[in-house]
């Protein structure tokens, strides 16, 4: 039988066609063993990671890091091994959009070539490619509907958006996101979340907001933010089946406490 018309290939027909418990096995495995990579970094991101951490300072010059990291990279893409443990990829839009054919733009593309290569081999929905979506903020609208078009062309099929509303501190309280400036951010985030689906890729939102207050305080964070996000969604007509949440637990437990604990407490926090 034809595999291609037997089964879903894209995430967005999978959250289409299967109920979400199905669609939450078939893209993450049976008991969630399968996850995302992230390969996100931005170009100057990127740099940085292959000097202080790669210390390739003392093998390659500078302007060799871009492309001796996207081999390494392909290398990885190219390992059949990874896709036992690995369903989703997010790539940096500069992995993705790749405009010069040639010389070191022709390198850079080489792990998401290398991706799209393994997807076609494999069996259809075992694999998926996203992308960060990293100036959703400072786009307009029609910036980010041609950006989000690009993508599309390419194969992609999710967009991950992250959007940190910052520390504690910053907001003044979870009541404060009721305040102009942050119900504006949610709505913007709705729409980014919108013109995905309307180009038929999954939107991954990661909403961050304080997780390690004291007491009660992650919990009501959580669930103010969870809400307005929520109604933003529904103002926007954003299909909820269609859409990954992302976010992080609150815990109530700062860093230093979770360091104090034992093991046994550490692991019932999750």
């Amino acid at each position: 039988a034809d595999m291609s018309t037997s089964m879903p290939m894209s995430m967005w027909q999978i959250l289409e066609s299967q109920p979400p418990p199905q669609a939450w096995t078939t893209i993450f495995g049976e008991k969630g063993e399968r996850g995302e990579y992230m390969d996100g970094y931005s170009e100057y991101a990127m740099m940085a990671r292959c000097a202080e951490d790669y210390r390739w300072a003392e093998k390659f010059s500078a302007d060799a890091f871009a492309s001796e990291r996207a081999s390494m990279m392909s290398h990885l893409y190219d390992n059949g091994r990874l896709w036992e443990h690995v369903s989703m990829v997010a790539f940096a839009e500069h992995y993705v959009l790749v405009d010069d054919d040639f010389g070191e733009e022709t390198a850079i593309a080489k792990p998401f070539d290398t991706f799209q290569k393994q997807k076609e081999i494999l069996s259809p929905g075992r694999i998926f490619g996203g992308v960060v979506l990293s100036d959703w903020e400072g786009l307009d609208n029609n910036g980010i509907e041609q950006k989000l078009a690009a993508f599309k062309e390419k194969g992609i099929d999710y967009v991950r958006i992250e959007c940190n509303f910052g520390l504690a501190d910053n907001i003044g309280g979870a009541t404060q996101l009721d305040n102009p400036i942050f119900s504006a951010r949610f709505g913007r985030l709705a729409e980014a979340a919108k013109k995905c689906q309307s180009q038929e890729m999954v939107p991954l939102v990661l909403l961050q907001v304080p997780w390690r207050e004291p007491g009660e305080d992650s919990n009501v964070y959580f669930e103010k933010a969870a809400k307005l996000f929520a109604s933003a969604l529904k103002y926007e007509e954003v299909e909820s089946k269609r859409v990954i949440f992302e976010t992080r637990p609150p815990i109530g437990v700062s860093a230093q406490e979770e360091k104090d604990l034992g093991a046994t407490a550490r692991i019932s926090l999750g």
